[in-house]
């Protein structure tokens, strides 16, 4: 078998893939992050197969463990890049997994160079809602209106943006690309600073819940959240940290993009969009954290005539029902 399997966060992947193993004995489970080996572990105790079937590998550290084995399993398979195609060619398995919430078009197709005999199992979010399989959120849109001093400077970063992206068109050359969408992003990062007093007031409507506010970079991660989460935390300190948010102990975590994959978060109810990326795969990953509360809440402010405004549109589409 030959299998991807893209479904939302929060849809049950991993429970979906660990049914599909059956008899198998020896299996590979390679993950993006060390940390996503905890949570493979926790999963595999709580649905009653037995740990001594599985071996663990990062995809960096892959070429270690390539070998023979009843099946190999790709977490997150999104990370499949060139280098990981051509170790997993070298590996055999009778069966292949690949898990995702969404596969770009270029990993599909380096997955495909593994397995060609590829199946799909796929579900959007919206159906996963529709047919009952997570719950439908109470999403909050938030308009919010810039100054004529803040259009006028986002005017500015557009017309950069705008420049950059038709010289990349002429030009075709790499590095033009990378300087458009780096502008692109900082224009969506600056968006997403200007409204941290409209957020932090949002933060404190909802003091008394589970909150979990997702950030553009860990220094307003920092800003945000006297509880927060970041790549540059000791992984002892951010384990603590997510124990402390579980128990209750803690009522509010920021994180910026930590938490966008593997991490199961227990009874967060509310999630607050700072930023909002132009990424529809990290907008799946994000709103999936918080579906696994019963009645979830997302709030999503945003300013208005803006590239912001353009992506609450796109979030809206994904999230219609019916």
């Amino acid at each position: 078998m030959q299998r991807l399997i893209e479904l939302p966060t929060g849809a049950g992947k991993t429970k979906r893939c660990l049914d599909l193993l059956g008899e198998a004995r020896h299996i590979l489970v390679i993950v993006p992050k060390l940390v996503l080996i905890k949570t493979w572990q926790d999963e595999i105790g709580k649905w009653g197969h037995d740990h001594r079937f599985f071996v663990f590998s990062t995809y960096q550290g892959l070429e270690k463990n390539v070998g023979s084995y009843d099946a190999i399993v790709c977490d997150e398979c999104h990370h499949v890049t060139e280098r990981v195609a051509f170790l997993l060619k070298r590996c055999e398995a009778k069966d292949w997994y690949f898990l995702s919430a969404t596969v770009p078009w270029q990993a599909r197709r380096r997955i495909e160079f593994v397995c060609p005999q590829l199946q799909v199992e796929r579900k959007r979010l919206k159906d996963a809602i529709g047919e009952g399989k997570l719950p439908m959120p109470k999403m909050i849109y938030i308009p919010l209106k810039a100054s004529d001093e803040e259009m006028g400077f986002y005017r500015k970063m557009s017309q950069d943006v705008e420049t950059k992206k038709n010289a990349y068109f002429y030009s075709k050359e790499q590095w033009r690309k990378t300087a458009w969408l780096k502008a692109a992003g900082d224009r969506l990062k600056w968006l997403s600073r200007e409204k941290e007093e409209a957020v932090m007031r949002v933060m404190q409507h909802y003091a008394g819940m589970k909150t979990l506010t997702f950030c553009c970079d860990i220094p307003q991660t920092e800003r945000l959240g006297e509880a927060c989460i970041h790549s540059k935390k000791k992984r002892d300190t951010n384990n603590d940290c997510l124990k402390q948010f579980d128990n209750g102990t803690i009522k509010h975590l920021a994180a910026c993009a930590t938490l966008d994959e593997g991490v199961n978060l227990t009874g967060c109810q509310v999630g607050i969009f700072a930023y909002l990326g132009a990424s529809e795969l990290k907008q799946v990953q994000r709103i999936g954290r918080i579906l696994r509360h019963p009645e979830p809440v997302i709030l999503v402010p945003y300013y208005m005539g803006t590239r912001e405004e353009e992506i609450v549109k796109k979030l809206k589409d994904n999230l219609q029902v019916g």
